[in-house]
């Protein structure tokens, strides 16, 4: 084993989805109300993103997916393009980080990185790439992990493909010049994180601390972080 893959929310961060996305998407249309209304901006932004979600072409990274298919859902805001992105990074920069809300760090989430580190794996954060850098660094804060050396975070501007995409997966083994089976990914959600890492070969831990089990699955591995380090020791012996 060479490498270890972790989810971040309800992983290494306790993020409720359900009280995140409605605060996200609120402010998120606020910042552009004067150029697109909020129902169609929000139509817009899901549309896009399930396009960016579906994607399988290696040849363009999962933002120039999102940008293309943002344009073409909204051509009148071509001309607006520079103003577009101007705002899109100063809403990442400056308003993202107010809308922490109530989540929190999870409980062992440094020791595992640290540890697994000092074991001389490489450390991927594995979170879904359909944000920006920015939105991730912003996040690995709130999880108090952005001081951590990390071999790879995944973001849109870097990966070509998303969960619960196999490519996703075999790109990562890919960027750390390892074989999947090398690697384990450790996350929450059976169908996004578990399924695909293991259709490439990758072996599996499911973080019970807010599971998703929504398909029958068996992971190699079940149990909080504490439970992954202790199952990465014993793989590692």
């Amino acid at each position: 084993m060479r490498a270890l893959l972790l989810d971040l929310d309800d992983t290494l961060l306790l993020n409720s989805v359900d009280a995140f996305l409605p605060r996200y998407f609120r402010a998120l249309s606020a910042a552009f109300a004067d150029l697109v209304p909020p129902e169609r901006f929000l139509d817009t932004l899901r549309t896009a993103t399930m396009q960016t979600i579906a994607n399988t072409d290696p040849t363009r990274t999962n933002a120039e997916v999102f940008w293309e298919a943002w344009e073409h859902l909204l051509p009148e805001l071509r001309s607006q393009r520079d103003e577009v992105r101007r705002r899109t990074e100063h809403f990442y920069r400056e308003v993202f980080p107010t809308l922490k809300g109530d989540t929190r760090p999870v409980e062992g989430a440094r020791e595992v990185i640290t540890w697994a580190k000092e074991q001389g794996l490489a450390v991927v954060i594995a979170t879904n790439p359909i944000f920006p850098m920015a939105a991730i660094r912003e996040r690995l804060r709130w999880a108090e992990l952005d001081d951590l050396d990390f071999d790879l975070i995944t973001s849109y501007e870097n990966m070509h493909f998303t969960k619960p995409q196999p490519h996703y997966y075999r790109e990562i083994a890919d960027v750390l010049g390892i074989t999947p089976e090398e690697a384990v990914m450790a996350g929450n959600h059976i169908t996004n994180d578990l399924v695909p890492a293991h259709a490439v070969g990758m072996r599996t831990f499911l973080v019970n601390l807010a599971p998703v089990r929504d398909a029958p699955f068996t992971p190699d591995g079940e149990g909080d972080l504490f439970a992954l380090r202790a199952w990465l020791a014993q793989h590692l012996a």
